[in-house]
């Protein structure tokens, strides 16, 4: 998710809301995020479709609450 080479990178995430439940994008990128991100353990991410067009807007995620990135389980 951190790589920078001029091109957008898409991934598949799945993470927890703050309500607890599970949400999936099967396809998505990074974004950016109005406040600073290292500090506050956050990413931006934003859901995209098969040609890589937005789908709604960008979602602030705790970098705690992932739980799949491309089709891993992550462990912390």
């Amino acid at each position: 998710m951190e790589i920078k080479d001029g091109k957008d990178q898409y991934f598949s995430i799945q993470f927890y809301t703050k309500s607890g439940e599970v949400k999936t994008l099967p396809r998505a990128r990074a974004c950016g995020l109005p406040f600073s991100m290292t500090e506050n353990r956050m990413r931006g991410v934003q859901e995209v479709d098969a040609l890589g067009n937005a789908v709604g807007h960008v979602i602030p995620i705790s970098i705690d609450n992932i739980r799949m990135f491309n089709g891993e389980r992550i462990r912390l």
